[in-house]
């Protein structure tokens, strides 16, 4: 399971099963780069983050998010795909509030 691969194999089934269908045509189009965002977007604050071992989304989109919408990035090391299921998530909810928290 691409996604999954650091969440312990006993949570894999579990979430897999839980899961629903996506579109691939927009996974489609967003690996080729064909989703584009519109010039304003960068007036909206974006929080980008990033997985050190993602096997869904690479480092480079994540650099091209990050420039095209200005945001504030950060990578979590030692992770998948599915950040928000592993260990250590109460880190990444952490750093969530407190850059919301810096934006008042």
């Amino acid at each position: 399971m691409l996604a999954l691969q650091m969440i312990n194999k006993d949570e894999q089934e579990s979430l897999a099963n839980k899961s629903v269908p996506e579109s691939g045509i927009v996974y489609k189009q967003m690996m080729l780069g064909q989703i584009r965002l519109v010039a304003n977007r960068k007036q909206i604050p974006t929080f980008v983050i990033g997985s050190s071992n993602d096997r869904i989304i690479s480092k480079g989109h994540n650099k091209f998010a990050v420039r095209k919408t200005n945001a504030t990035f950060k990578e979590y090391l030692n992770h998948g795909h599915w950040i928000i299921e592993e260990n250590g998530v109460d880190l990444l909810a952490a750093d969530i509030v407190n850059w919301l928290n810096s934006l008042s």
